[in-house]
């Protein structure tokens, strides 16, 4: 009779195997025992697998990846082994006779067992992704100079250094991918991070504030074996409440302390102050006061003073109370005694229990504006208890939120006043007639010298086509080449993009920056030395490619003047130098 139909929703299994194909009993194809994979060596070059004249491991891969120690003795392993004294060795001769015995008999049940594994392991959902930095690795960027690293024998040390550097918000981004691609760099994989930054004295408001503190917590992404914040200096900034409350969600999601934090001379309002001290006092670890050799303790060192923060003293009263229990020293300093530091606390505590969460130094020294917020102390203390409590998840969007720019305010890239006007016009080739076009090879592309009534193009004489589907066809190309270019294109629907004559002739190339870099304001307002560097570099490039390279009047684009072969050389140039000062332009941000 006819075999049944397989059941719906079950697959029907493999099909029949011919004889002459099946392997599973083929003894070429059987797997090597565990007793041959391996040369046996004497027990009198035993010592071969740990002197140093027979394994060298070396520093790095043959692509420049770090090795870890041993490496190259682990390798030795995988190839010879020792062999046992004569009774271990006989032991072994007849352990190895027998299992050779059993082979045949355990071979099926093997095969059987493999097979059930492998459904098994297809049954199983999927495992999820391991965590991925937002963006791969890329090469070394002008903000490298900017960061230190130190490599210790138990941690990697790096330290930012972009005080009064005149950053503004846009700048937030580049730093902090170049940071994230140094980590993955140059990082050791298998030590932890400490990163000291130092952000101050610049132009920075809660956009580029929280920002900062929101990357700072993705810092697991970038290196697995820990990370951990130990200084984060923003003083002198025009800072605000809603970095505050990043700042004390990245406090309390740290296992360790963060030893300083400088936030002076902000704009900085009771919320923020809260929200810090309530971070610490109610730390999920009680890593605060940090433990130091020697059995003794050392509190936070929290500068915040010269900001908006009315009512010190009553919200700090508040704060001792239950349920937060903050415990505070003022940091009092005597020019003949001993004075609070951010590595001792000089006010004696019976037992490390009673050690302050923070040095709050100066932090009754305010300015106060006119409009200073004045809230009822027990909302603001009551909001951030409950944040605490609840691992302070809700302010993943609050404070993000309220900081991010506005479409509007990010404004739009304008284009320079002197542009050549372009427009794009449809190629409409017949079958029988073809294009219809009178083509002459042009240092710009292809100068359109007639155009036959049928198929009829949206084109005139004078024309130049200078790109088709995308494909260049400027830069005083040869015959040869143009023609294979516009070849390469060459289709009913190709898309022209297409300049007059007089219009694109001796025509500087305009390519804009991105858009961090919007306007020639916010680059003067920012870093200046950024911006010197770049037009030094680009002087340097200009005179190698035969142009003049420039900033626009307007620093939103780089202008090439020159020929159009050394424009198209430059313009090649260009994407590595942009590459390097603009990460953010590269990695899509």
């Amino acid at each position: 009779g006819e075999a049944a139909p397989a059941r719906a929703g079950r697959s029907p299994g493999p099909p029949p195997m011919a004889d002459r194909f099946d392997t599973s009993k083929d003894p070429r194809f059987k797997k090597v025992p565990k007793h041959v994979r391996k040369v046996q060596v004497d027990k009198r070059f035993a010592h071969m697998f740990k002197d140093e004249r027979f394994v060298e491991t070396p520093k790095v891969d043959a692509r420049g990846t770090r090795l870890k120690q041993g490496t190259g003795r682990s390798r030795l392993r995988d190839f010879y082994a020792a062999a046992e004294d004569e009774a271990k060795a006989e032991e072994g001769e007849g352990a190895k006779a027998k299992a050779a015995d059993d082979a045949e008999e355990t071979e099926e049940a093997d095969d059987e067992e493999e097979a059930e594994e492998e459904e098994e392991d297809q049954a199983k959902p999927p495992a999820p992704a391991p965590a991925t930095p937002p963006h791969p690795p890329r090469g070394p960027s002008w903000w490298d100079r900017n960061f230190q690293l130190q490599r210790g024998p138990q941690a990697t040390v790096v330290i930012v250094r972009l005080k009064g550097f005149g950053l503004c918000d846009a700048d937030i981004v580049p730093v902090t991918l170049a940071l994230g691609s140094l980590l993955l760099r140059a990082a050791d994989p298998d030590l932890p991070v400490s990163l000291e930054v130092d952000v101050s004295e610049n132009a920075l408001s809660d956009v580029g504030g929280v920002r900062l503190m929101r990357w700072l917590m993705d810092l697991p992404l970038y290196h697995t074996a820990g990370c951990r914040v130990r200084v984060v200096k923003l003083y002198r900034n025009q800072l605000g409440d809603a970095t505050c409350e990043q700042l004390a969600r990245l406090v309390a999601s740290q296992a360790q302390a963060v030893e300083e934090i400088h936030l002076s001379h902000n704009g900085i309002q009771q919320r923020g102050l809260v929200a810090l001290l309530v971070a610490l006092a109610k730390h999920p670890l009680e890593a605060y006061p940090r433990p130091l050799p020697g059995g003794c303790a050392c509190p936070c060192w929290l500068r915040l003073e010269h900001n908006c923060i009315a009512d010190t003293q009553g919200l700090l009263a508040r704060l001792v109370a239950q349920p937060i229990g903050l415990r505070f020293c003022l940091a009092p300093r005597s020019r003949g005694g001993p004075s609070c530091t951010s590595y001792h606390c000089s006010v004696a505590a019976p037992f490390a229990a009673d050690v302050a969460h923070a040095h709050l130094f100066c932090v009754h020294e305010q300015s106060l504006p006119p409009e200073s917020a004045r809230e009822t102390l027990d909302t603001v203390v009551q909001r951030y208890s409950k944040l605490a409590g609840e691992g302070w998840a809700s302010l993943e969007s609050d404070s993000w939120a309220a900081a991010r720019p506005s479409k509007a305010a990010l404004g739009t890239r304008p284009a320079p006043k002197d542009m050549a006007k372009g427009r794009i016009a449809t190629l409409r080739v017949d079958a029988t007639l073809g294009a219809g076009l009178d083509l002459e090879a042009d240092p710009y592309g292809f100068h359109v010298a007639g155009v036959d009534e049928a198929p009829g193009q949206d084109l005139a004489p004078g024309d130049v086509i200078v790109e088709i589907d995308g494909v260049p066809l400027w830069g005083d190309m040869d015959e040869d080449s143009l023609n294979e270019a516009f070849g390469s294109r060459f289709a009913s629907g190709a898309q022209l993009r297409v300049f007059r004559s007089e219009a694109i002739r001796g025509r500087a190339l305009w390519r804009p920056l991105p858009r961090a870099r919007g306007t020639r304001s916010t680059a003067q307002s920012g870093c200046g030395a950024f911006w010197e560097m770049l037009e030094q570099d680009l002087s340097i490039m200009g005179r190698h490619c035969g142009v003049i390279a420039a900033l626009s009047d307007d620093g939103v684009a780089v202008t090439l003047r020159g020929p159009p072969a050394a424009q198209r050389h430059a313009s090649h140039e260009l994407v590595d130098l942009l590459a390097f000062y603009f990460p953010e332009a590269v990695l899509g941000a």
